[in-house]
């Protein structure tokens, strides 16, 4: 079935929404520091921005102190890679101002983050391994 929102989508956007998707699934599970931190969707984002023409975009979901990272195509549709609260995804939000769900997504500057030395240093890691599951994926 042919859903409504494919007619605002560009094919260009599906192919990268597919590989993303694609990638998620085969990301092993990256633990970082002496802490064992898990890999969030700021780090991740910005990852994917290395590998694919996608726009790291950092802000709050739903409502501010929600902070969020997910990914804009040239077209302006939204890529969740790794969506807040839910189990799955990525999710393709078309970019329509009638779209609730596009409307969730409330860009905003997080001051700092990617001045932080450890966050850049835990972010290369996950470029790395990003890197090698692309690699062995052959999407490149």
């Amino acid at each position: 079935m042919r859903v409504d929102a494919l007619l605002f989508v560009t094919q260009k956007d599906i192919k990268i929404f597919s590989k993303i998707g694609q990638v998620m699934e085969a990301l092993p599970d990256i633990r970082l520091g002496s802490q064992n931190e898990v890999v969030d969707c700021h780090m991740l984002g910005r990852a994917f921005e290395n590998f694919f023409s996608v726009k790291c975009v950092d802000g709050y979901y739903y409502r501010r102190g929600w902070r969020h990272s997910w990914l804009t195509t040239r077209s302006g549709n939204i890529i969740d890679h790794y969506p807040w609260g839910m189990v799955g995804g990525p999710l393709l939000v078309v970019n329509d101002r009638f779209n609730p769900a596009y409307r969730l997504y409330l860009k905003k500057e997080l001051n700092g983050l990617d001045e932080k030395k450890e966050f850049r240093l835990r972010t290369q890691q996950v470029i790395a391994v990003m890197e090698r599951t692309i690699k062995a994926l052959d999407l490149r």
